[in-house]
């Protein structure tokens, strides 16, 4: 009974059950807690301050909520089929502040120039964040890239006049 679908105890609830896959986890030697490692590993146990150990765990996503089986069926059937294709991803609480100049700046700093580098963090500091930094990275879209490239090349640089280069 790997993925499957039941019904729930309030009338008319169904949920699905699918096994996504191994994941990152730590497991606390105190309490045994499991803590999914989402970003950036734990440096101790938060429930009780435990030392920590790495360990991968089978890693499963539930919802519930459905008022039939056949759209709870729907549902599981996009995410397994996303799941097949590894265009799954654990939707994560991170802003475009938090994620650009602590996780992708220090990626890509060494496979590029310390000029350009340089140039990214200011990008990033001066133009990015302010507009943007609010917005979580699983609800950034398209659009909201757009609407800040344009309000850029209008007036993107710091005295007013026109800021990108055509």
């Amino acid at each position: 009974m790997r993925d499957h679908a039941r019904k729930r105890g309030e009338p008319g609830s169904w949920e699905y059950i699918v096994d996504v896959g191994m994941a990152a986890a730590q497991r606390c030697q105190s309490c045994n807690k499991r803590h999914w490692v989402e970003r950036r590993p734990k440096e101790t146990c938060p429930k009780c301050g435990g030392k920590l150990t790495e360990t991968e765990d089978r890693h499963r996503k539930t919802k519930a909520g459905f008022a039939t089986r056949k759209e709870c069926q729907a549902a599981m059937n996009k995410l397994l089929v996303a799941v097949e294709q590894h265009s799954y991803t654990t939707p994560t609480k991170a802003s475009v502040k938090q994620y650009l100049p602590k996780e992708w700046l220090p990626a890509v700093k060494a496979t590029i120039r310390p000029s350009t580098y340089n140039s990214c963090v200011q990008h990033v500091d001066c133009h990015i964040v302010p507009h943007i930094g609010s917005v979580k990275l699983a609800k950034l879209s398209g659009s909201q890239v757009n609407t800040l490239y344009a309000k850029l090349a209008e007036s993107g640089r710091k005295d007013g006049k026109t800021g990108l280069s055509p």
